[in-house]
C-alpha cells in the first residue's frame, strides 16, 4: 500500500520557503532503524490534508494512517 508523507510549509518567511516533516514513533518492524517515522496519509485523503478547515491534532490524526 503506498502513501503520502504529511509535512506542513509556509512561503512567507524570507528567503525561501520552509518546511517540516510531521513524524510520529516508529511502527516496531522499524524501530531497529529510527525511533521515529513519518506520518503517512492514504493517498486518498490528500484533499483533506490540505484543507484550511483541519485545525487540531485530533482532526489530524483522523486523516492520518500508519502503513
Amino acid at each position: 500500500m503506498e502513501g503520502v508523507s504529511l509535512g506542513i510549509y509556509t512561503g512567507d518567511i524570507e528567503p525561501g520557503i520552509l518546511a517540516a516533516i510531521l513524524t510520529e514513533p516508529a511502527a516496531p518492524n522499524l524501530r531497529h532503524i529510527h525511533d521515529r517515522q513519518p506520518v503517512v496519509l492514504d493517498p486518498e485523503c490528500r484533499w483533506d490534508w490540505l484543507s484550511l478547515e483541519i485545525t487540531s491534532r485530533d482532526q489530524v490524526r483522523q486523516v492520518a494512517q500508519r502503513l
